[in-house]
């Protein structure tokens, strides 16, 4: 089996050191255009999901405020305020909450890995169509969980 060279593996934007054993890679300028996408359907559904809290919490806070303003018992507008503080505490909870959840988290050292398994994920591919039996050559990006054609 052929040693795969780095720059093979990386392109021109890789870099090689050893420390301990361990080999180390640092990508710098690198286009990870399957991080991109990710990113942005993350980003879509991280804004659709704030603009749904905020407009519930919007709405609630602005009834609240009503029955408040309503309330003629001292007791009652009380109690209104505390269940505005909380609704206002539950609103920045519901919203941090989601941030969380919509983060990307990258292990350089799993990503790593990863890039440097990827050669080893090739394949050639028959497809049938319209009769015919082209042959592709193909690569599995685990990153992303994908099969792209070498066209």
């Amino acid at each position: 089996m052929e040693a795969l060279n780095l720059n093979q593996i990386c392109g021109d934007d890789a870099h090689r050191a050893d420390s301990g054993g361990e080999v180390v890679v640092k990508l710098k300028n690198r286009p990870f255009y399957e991080l991109n996408s990710i990113r942005q359907r993350q980003e879509n559904y991280l804004r659709r999901e704030l603009d749904r809290i905020d407009d519930y919490f919007t709405g609630y806070e602005q009834e609240l405020s009503q029955r408040a303003a309503r309330a003629h018992s001292e007791n009652t507008k009380l109690k209104a305020s505390d269940r505005l503080a909380a609704a206002k505490a539950e609103h920045t909870r519901r919203r941090t909450d989601q941030v969380q959840r919509h983060e990307i988290r990258v292990l350089p050292r799993l990503d790593a890995l990863l890039l440097l398994a990827e050669p080893a994920w090739r394949t050639t591919v028959t497809l049938a169509r319209h009769g015919q039996t082209p042959t592709h050559a193909a690569h599995f990006v685990p990153r992303c969980r994908r099969w792209f054609l070498d066209v």
